[in-house]
């Protein structure tokens, strides 16, 4: 059913508004990568790392919000718990 369809979809999109309103809400950066790639960051972390927008961060590789030194520990324990084995968070 059409109508069913396209409530569904209007509730979908509620909640992630919902969400995105809470995670840009906080004052703590958030990140989330998917293959070393950021795929969301909100506007606290784009602005503790000196970016204008939490969209400038979006695709680019983690590093760029790490300290040189961590960089090589932080793919290790990202490539950990992509083969599913125990890593600490960071």
């Amino acid at each position: 059913d059409i109508t069913q369809n396209k409530r569904i979809t209007e509730q979908v999109q509620q909640r992630e508004a919902w969400f995105n309103a809470i995670l840009n809400a906080t004052l703590d950066g958030i990140v989330a990568e998917d293959n070393e790639r950021i795929v969301f960051a909100n506007r606290s972390l784009a602005r503790m790392c000196g970016y204008e927008s939490a969209a400038e961060l979006i695709n680019r590789d983690f590093s760029v919000i790490c300290e040189p030194n961590e960089v090589a520990r932080l793919r290790e324990f990202s490539r950990r718990r992509l083969r599913g084995e125990h890593a600490p968070l960071t």
